[in-house]
């Protein structure tokens, strides 16, 4: 069990990194439910923002290449968020 599963103390876990003063926190869930709800509203209390992405999915059987350069892009993505939100640049 991770501490974002059902029943876990993910809210806890997630308000225990604002206290501390965490300046990025990346988290991954489903694009709905407690957990985002969770993390919306501890964002609003404690004046971080709050950007949630619906990234790329790609099932397919024209072979594997197709899902890791999905799986690359994605994380990509993530990254340049990252070091715009670290570099204090406009989202």
């Amino acid at each position: 069990m991770s501490t974002g599963d059902p029943g876990s103390l993910q809210k806890e876990s997630l308000e225990r990194l604002l206290k501390e003063g965490c300046e990025i926190v990346v988290a991954a869930s489903r694009s709905y439910g407690k957990t985002v709800e969770d993390a919306e509203e501890l964002a609003k209390q404690f004046g971080y923002k709050f950007i949630r992405i619906s990234l790329l999915f790609m099932y397919t059987n024209a072979g594997e290449d197709l899902f890791h350069l999905s799986v690359d892009t994605n994380a990509k993505f993530i990254l340049t968020i990252i070091n715009k939100l670290i570099a204090g640049e406009t989202l």
